[in-house]
Formats: structure tokens, sequence, C-alpha cells
């Protein structure tokens, strides 16, 4: 069912017409009768809102991505790739006039009816607080939200503004909305209150807003008055709460900040979101090959983890947000200006379905991502550049194809997305029965011979070299993970002492013995340590992908290896 069809069916299910399901006048006296209607109201409202979760948000794991609507009709069009989400920043700060979302045109409107037209949601990322008057921004926004959260006619100003925002999305009750808040703020207030909620400091009730009286002024007080101010104005918006992990190891682990965030957020926000950073990798200047690093957490499985613990705690599911669009692939991304590398993209959408990357995510907790460029110079998946289509020579490490769309990423995101929707990965919607024609598809080759390691000196020897390899790259403190066999999580190899592996694992840190490990272990390792353009490292690879039993993953590493090919290939046999 479309976005429209399913949202026109349910307004037969409610209509709240022009009335305000919120306390427009806290401090008057309502009738039991006005009371009841009230609470039926916010009830029915609360329900639509899960339905939407559930139809859109949760029926497969979504993707958002910030673009002009040119670009998503033509992708859509053309290659079938029918993103989720439409995203936009509302950012200004109050205290300088009306924002520019209001001057220059109804843009919240606009965007929503644009959404509509191309059968989209509207993901709204509302940044304000930190921009606002009288600290402006300054010296940055970790000590600028606090100081503004506590003059009262700052907040009185922003709250109306959010109140104005929200009636703009009422006007399109058929599109689904999604009002992300104040991404890092909540951190920012929280640190300033030692961590404690009820000590952050937040003009609510006393802000002199006529709607929030009665509120404390602290972050429960904020949290709840946005929820208030949504159920009063646009009470089909759903509201995505904002937590950090920054110190992720420690006070803002994803049980702790689970558990702050339920007792904030309770059951008046629908979703969180979290990050990977802000920016492309190559814009803060490193460079490929990524392996498993993910920004925010360092590592794929560290940031799995946090979100799991997250939503166990808060109950919440979690989109990731402001992801990177850079990619390894084409040689577009060449790590100038808007053309920059980044392996986010690669990690759940290359190879999709083969790619288990989403599985591992919605596993965790997360029911979708959302693509936009957090920094100038960020990778953009459309033309952003003016600069039409790009193929430089190729930077290391990057495999350099040739593109062949003017987008700023090589034309990856379109293509990826196109391939993803034609069986996008189901979170509670039934997986798709198979087509006829692909029952009746002819069968898959039958696999090949299992090579027979014949040279067991040539074993010896590429043991040795991939222990001195392994060595060498955590020297250039290069990410290593794998999945020991017969342990069920991936670990991370922290240090080779002699004979022996120290790895970390969820569940604490390990020692694996050299000698004990597996050829599927091996396979793992060697597959970590392989760099573009050193022959050596596509060779050991190579050598343990066969002893492995993948002569058909060794194919590729076996190409790149040049020469050393030939003796990889001498060490074994075909039974």
């Amino acid at each position: 069912m479309s976005l429209r069809l399913l949202f026109a069916a349910l307004l037969t299910l409610m209509t709240l017409g022009d009335a305000r399901c919120g306390e427009a006048t806290p401090r008057s006296k309502k009738s039991p009768e006005t009371a009841k209607t009230q609470s039926a109201a916010l009830e029915e409202a609360k329900a639509i809102r899960q339905r939407i979760l559930r139809d859109v948000l949760l029926d497969h794991f979504f993707f958002g991505l910030e673009a002009p609507r040119e670009w998503h009709a033509e992708v859509r069009t053309q290659h079938g790739a029918r993103f989720d989400f439409l995203n936009a920043y509302l950012s200004a700060g109050v205290g300088k006039g009306d924002p520019w979302f209001f001057t220059y045109s109804p843009f919240v409107s606009n965007r929503i009816a644009e959404c509509g037209e191309l059968g989209m949601g509207a993901w709204f990322t509302w940044y304000m607080l930190s921009q606002s008057m009288p600290a402006d921004y300054k010296p940055g926004p970790a000590e600028a939200a606090p100081v503004n959260a506590r003059v009262p006619e700052t907040m009185r100003e922003y709250f109306t503004w959010f109140a104005r925002t929200l009636d703009e999305c009422a006007k399109h009750p058929d599109v689904p909305i999604v009002m992300q808040i104040e991404p890092d703020e909540w951190n920012h207030l929280l640190i300033a209150g030692g961590m404690d909620p009820a000590k952050a400091v937040v003009m609510v009730g006393s802000c002199g807003h006529p709607e929030l009286a009665g509120l404390p002024d602290n972050l429960f007080g904020y949290a709840k008055a946005m929820a208030r101010l949504r159920d009063a104005h646009a009470p089909r918006v759903l509201l995505a709460t904002n937590p950090s992990g920054w110190d992720w190891r420690g006070s803002m682990s994803g049980a702790r900040m689970g558990a702050t965030f339920k007792a904030l957020c309770g059951e008046d926000y629908e979703l969180a979101a979290f990050e990977f950073g802000d920016r492309d990798k190559g814009v803060s200047g490193k460079r490929p090959p990524y392996a498993d690093q993910s920004g925010i957490c360092e590592t794929f499985p560290n940031h799995l983890a946090w979100v799991r613990d997250f939503h166990e705690a808060s109950g919440l599911w979690v989109a990731m947000w402001q992801v990177a669009m850079g990619n390894t692939v084409y040689a577009s991304c060449d790590d100038t200006p808007g053309h920059h590398t980044d392996n986010l993209a690669q990690f759940v959408l290359e190879g999709y379905p083969r790619n288990d990357g989403i599985a591992r995510y919605v596993a965790a907790g997360c029911c979708g991502w959302v693509f936009n460029g957090g920094q100038g110079d960020s990778t953009q998946a459309h033309d952003a550049r003016k600069d039409g289509i790009t193929n430089p020579t190729a930077p290391a490490n990057n495999r350099g194809e040739i593109a062949r769309f003017a987008d700023d990423d090589g034309g990856f995101m379109r293509l990826a997305a196109a391939a993803y929707y034609k069986d996008p990965f189901p979170i509670l919607a039934k997986p798709k029965p198979k087509a006829k024609e692909e029952k009746a598809a002819k069968p898959k080759p039958a696999p090949r011979a299992k090579p027979v390691l014949v040279d067991e000196s040539a074993l010896t020897a590429m043991r040795a070299r991939l222990h001195a390899l392994l060595g060498e790259a955590l020297a250039r403190d290069r990410a290593i993970a794998f999945t020991p066999s017969g342990l069920r999580d991936p670990a991370t190899l922290e240090a080779i002492a002699g004979d022996h592996l120290d790895v970390r694992m969820d569940a604490g840190r390990i020692r694996l013995a050299w000698g004990s490990l597996k050829p599927h272990d091996l396979a793992q390792l060697a597959a970590a340590i392989v760099r573009d353009g050193e022959a050596e490292t596509y060779a050991v690879s190579a050598f343990f992908l066969l002893y492995d039993g993948q002569p058909e993953r060794a194919d590729e590493p076996l190409r790149r290896a040049g020469e050393r090919a030939e003796a990889v290939r001498a060490a074994f046999a075909a039974p």
C-alpha cells in the first residue's frame, strides 16, 4: 500500500480538525467532560502514531536521504530507489527575528507537500537551542546550549517557534512526519547538570509560555514540553529524542543512556536518533581502508552493542541519522571537497542481501538510517558541487570504478538503494513470497571442489607471515575484527603477545592461542590486513581462503596478488 493511501485510510479513524488536544490553558479548570474528551483524543492520537511507527518505520528497514526533490523523483522513476524519507534541518536560533523557514517561504509546509507528492515521509531535525541568543553558538554548542536554556525570554520564543512549526505540519495529516529534537543538546544539558536530568536547568514552566505552565524547569520539563506542544498542535507527528555516545564506555554507555532517556521521554517519544559522527571520514583526513571503523564507538561491533543496550534499556527503536554518503567504490570519491570517502553506506548496502549489515542493526534495535552531510565538504548523493560526472585518478584503497552519473558519490547511493528496494529487509512485515519465475529459475551451479593443501611448508611460512602482518597492522592502529571459531560474538584483535592473541569482546577480554586458530579464523584475519596496492597481502588472504575451502572468494585476491598468485596456487591441488 502506498503511503498516501495508507494515511488516507488512517484519516477515517480519527478527525481532530481544528481541535487542540493539549492543554491550551493549563491553569484554567476544565469540566470532567472536557478533560475526558481531551484524554480520549490524546489516546487516539497516540494510537495513530503507533500505527505510523509500525506501518512505515518498522515495516522494513527504512532509509532517508537529504537531496533535492528532482533527484528523488529521478532515482525513484529511473531506478526504483524508493527512499522512505526526505530529511532537512530546521536550524536558526531564536532572538534574531523570524527564522528563514518562516520568513522566505512556508518551507516546512512546502517540504511536506513535496514529500507527499513523491510518496515519501518528511524527516525534520529541529536544531535551534545552541544558536539562539544570548550565547549565539559561542564559544561552542556545549557551552551555548546550557546558557540559552536558562533565559526565560529565549525559551518562551523557542517554544513558540516550535508550536508554529507544528502548525505547519498539521496541515498535512496524510504524510508521515518525524521531528528529531536537538541532536547533541540533550547531552550538553545533561553534562551541565552533572548527568542528572533534574539538575539540568531549562526554563520551561517559568518561561511564560501559556501552554507549558506547571512544568518543571529542567530537562524533564523540556522533554515534556516538546511532547505537550506536539499533542496540542500536530498530534500525528512522531518525536525522536537524541542521545549521544561520546563517552560510550562510561557515563554515556548504551545502558545508561537508555535508562536516562526512558525516564525523560517515557511513552511520549516514538524514536531515538543516534549518530556515527558529523562528517565523512575523508573530511577528517582519514584515508581508507576503513575496515570496521564506525566513528562514534570506534568499531561496528561496539556501535551495535551500544544500540542494543540503549534499545533494551529505553524501549525505543533507534534510527541512525546524519549518516555519511562517501564510499570507496567510485573514483568520484577522491577525497577532495564534496567527494570524500567513507564506509558507512557500504556496510549496509553493498552486496545486499548477501551483506548482513542491515540484519545486524535490526537485531540490535535499529530500524533505519537517514543519510545527510553534516559538514559543508561532506559527500552528497546528488550533484551538489555542480561539477558533473567526475572520474579522477582513484586514490589509494578506492576501487576506482567509473561513474556514469553526476552524483558527487559517483552514483553509489542511487544504485545501491535501487537494488535494496527490490526486496527491502522486513522488520515487522512478512517476507515477500518469491515470484514464480524465481522459483523456476535455473539451479545454481554446483560449488567448486575444495582445494587440498599439498605443501605444509607453505602453510608454515604463510602463518608466520600473517602473524607479522597482523603485528604491523596493529602498530598502525588498524582495527582488526573477526569472529573466533566456536564463539558467536565478534571480537577485535587488540594485541599479539608471542603465541597468543589478546582480543576484546562485548563480554570482556580473552586470550587465544595462535596455534589454536582454525582455518576460518586465519582467513578472517588475513582478509583484515589486506591493503590495496600491496600484492603480498592479497596473496596471504587468497592462501587462507583456499586453506579454508573458499575457492570462489579467493579468486579476486588471487587476481590482485600478481606474480605471487602462482606460488599460492602451487601449494594446493584439487581433490
